[in-house]
């Protein structure tokens, strides 16, 4: 008995009815015959007195579209733009009526000129719509536009690094630069084009070259900034090092930088040669002042003054403020007349004498007079 009742179950599962919606109705049948009749089944073994299930979406209404009326569900009526009444209406009823909806005309500006048009149509015409029965003659309704001829002048704008001749309000759209009505391109081409990318010194390798970061780094190179020169960053660049123009006292000599440095001169930068800094390295010339040589005046530095025995009166100083002092004589000597400088001897006593024998009569009188002089001041004391 139990095994019947289980079989029944089973199979009657299988051929069990459900609830069924069509045209706002509920039964309770196969699945296969609520959709061969157009219905909406809920599930086998669903009723129709279960809350869940709602027929009132299947169910005809009235449906006005335009000034027709035609029975169907909510949902088409939607769908055909229509205005739906409402479940189980009907068209013959007194309270539908579909008298299409008639637009009230207004006043329409297009352009400087008003017209009598419904919204639709004052739109399609591009026009400015003041609303349903306004008249043209309405105070608010201006269609007096103030027309600037510059608006539809051409004139050159600036798009990237293009320049293109249109109208400012295209210009504007475009994101570009106006330069204004009847201004040609041919004017402000220059200032279309891009400024150039700043170039730098770039290391490639143990190379130093003076481009743009872009190309720089396109050949994996270093780039040290705009601006930057290859003889700032040179050094850099090299894998090994490389003598340079070096000033040691008055000379030139290339080499590395750090012996330069070692022996206290001015390097130049590496790749620097001493062809062009010796010049740099020679020592400036010892400042030229009126010297007094007798009666007689030359402008000289200070060791020529001192080897034809003059009075030197200091760098800068001339002969002719000094009239006075050189005995009148401000023509100067003659080139030939002034010896080779010489470097003034060192102070203190000189390791030679004079040998010569001319000079011990003058010591030996010079001893007298002392002797005698010493004696007159004991006689008179």
């Amino acid at each position: 008995m139990l095994i019947f009742t289980l079989l029944m179950t089973l199979t009657g599962a299988a051929f069990a009815d459900g609830a069924c919606c069509s045209d706002g109705f509920c039964s309770e049948e196969a699945e296969d015959v609520c959709n061969g009749s157009g219905g909406s089944y809920w599930g086998d073994l669903s009723t129709c007195g279960d809350p869940v299930v709602d027929c009132s979406g299947t169910a005809p209404g009235a449906c006005c579209i335009d000034d027709t009326c035609e029975e169907m569900i909510e949902e088409f009526c939607i769908d055909a733009g229509g205005t739906w009444s409402g479940a189980f209406t009907s068209c013959g009823s007194a309270d539908i009526e579909c008298s299409p909806v008639v637009e009230i005309a207004g006043a329409c500006c297009v352009d400087d000129t008003c017209e009598m048009l419904i919204e639709e149509h004052c739109a399609d015409a591009g026009g400015t719509w003041s609303g349903p029965g306004v008249p043209c003659d309405d105070t608010k309704v201006d269609c007096e536009t103030d027309t600037d001829p510059d608006l539809d002048t051409e004139g050159a704008c600036c798009i990237d690094d293009t320049c293109v001749e249109m109208i400012e309000e295209f210009c504007i759209d475009e994101d570009g630069t106006w330069f204004g009505p009847g201004v040609s391109c041919s004017d402000v081409l220059a200032e279309c084009e891009a400024e150039p990318d700043p170039e730098g010194a770039c290391c490639i390798d143990d190379t130093c070259d003076e481009i743009t970061e872009m190309e720089c780094v396109s050949h994996h190179g270093t780039w040290f900034g705009p601006g930057t020169a290859c003889s700032d960053v040179g050094a850099e660049c090299e894998t090994d090092p490389k003598e340079g123009a070096c000033c040691v006292d008055d000379s030139c000599i290339e080499l590395l930088e750090e012996e330069c440095v070692d022996a206290a001169g001015i390097w130049f930068g590496f790749g620097t040669d001493c062809d062009d800094y010796a010049a740099e390295c020679e020592p400036e010339p010892e400042p030229e002042g009126a010297c007094c040589i007798d009666d007689s005046c030359v402008e000289v530095d200070i060791y020529a003054c001192h080897a034809e025995a003059g009075v030197w009166y200091g760098p800068g100083s001339t002969c002719a403020d000094l009239v006075d002092e050189c005995g009148g004589d401000t023509t100067g000597l003659d080139d030939h007349e002034i010896a080779d400088p010489v470097e003034p001897a060192p102070v203190g006593c000189s390791a030679t004498a004079d040998q010569s024998g001319s000079s011990w009569p003058l010591l030996m009188l010079t001893i007298m007079a002392l002797v005698m002089t010493r004696s007159r001041e004991d006689a008179v004391s």
